[in-house]
């Protein structure tokens, strides 16, 4: 579960980045723009102990157990998303919200 909190947060944090970074208007201004980010860096190293930490998990328990609860992060990521930047969330996210969790207690039983 810890891992899934950790990738929904690198995720946000990159929307953050992404959202000021917006202002470029090509590729190579983005680009620009990220290499003056303090954020971006940040959100980098996150990102980087996040896959250690994944690493450290999997030398630890099997994938096929471990993979499952990392999936929780695509449950999470729009739920904070509409929470933090206000982005909407229609039935249909609902509908696969429940059939996600369905999903989950049968891999996990």
């Amino acid at each position: 579960m810890a891992y899934a909190l950790l990738l929904t947060a690198g995720q946000l944090a990159f929307k953050g980045v992404a959202l000021r970074a917006a202002s470029a208007s090509s590729l190579r201004g983005t680009a620009l723009n990220l290499s003056h980010d303090a954020l971006f860096g940040l959100t980098c190293i996150l990102y980087l102990g996040s896959m250690v930490f994944w690493i450290w998990i999997i030398s630890r328990i099997p994938l096929s157990i471990a993979y499952p609860f990392a999936s929780i992060s695509i449950l999470l990521v729009p739920l904070a998303s509409a929470f933090v930047f206000q982005e909407p969330l229609n039935r249909r996210y609902w509908v696969g919200l429940a059939m996600l969790i369905a999903g989950l207690v049968l891999v996990m039983r």
